[in-house]
């Protein structure tokens, strides 16, 4: 078994040599009539191109193409499709955590504190207005004070 590996080994680098050798100093003419006229050249092609290259191919080119796919396959479900996950679940607490924390606890608990003081601001005016009797003042503090909240609430 040794030397026929050794043979099929000599036999495929002459015929890559050869096939070098005509591919880097002849031009595309010169090939085809040294190939025509050569009846072992011929005979070789033909092998080449109807055996040994389909062989190569699939012993060696379509197994390769088979692996990388199968590596990127599972690099993508085992890595990639993981990460975006995670980044996801992560997302989702941190906006969650944000909600409960900071608007929850803090803008809304701000914005009941100014509702409070101006409801207790307009109360206390109102008494005041309604014994002087002046309801236009009155409707006037209700619309600045809603105005105020507006740009309050706005500007939080």
């Amino acid at each position: 078994m040794g030397w026929s590996i050794l043979v099929l080994a000599a036999f495929v680098l002459a015929l890559g040599g050869a096939k070098t050798y005509f591919s880097y100093y002849r031009t595309e003419t010169e090939h085809a009539s040294l190939i025509g006229k050569n009846p072992l050249l011929r005979v070789l092609r033909h092998v080449y191109r109807d055996y040994l290259g389909q062989i190569y191919r699939e012993l060696f080119v379509a197994w390769f193409v088979r692996l990388c796919a199968d590596a990127y396959c599972r690099f993508e479900v085992g890595v990639l499709d993981k990460l975006n996950y995670a980044t996801a679940s992560a997302t989702l607490e941190l906006s969650d955590l944000l909600f409960k924390h900071g608007e929850l606890a803090g803008i809304d608990k701000l914005n009941h504190i100014i509702a409070v003081a101006l409801s207790s601001a307009s109360t206390r005016l109102i008494l005041k207005l309604d014994i002087v009797g002046d309801y236009y003042a009155a409707i006037a503090w209700f619309v600045g004070g809603a105005v105020i909240s507006l740009v309050l609430l706005l500007l939080a």
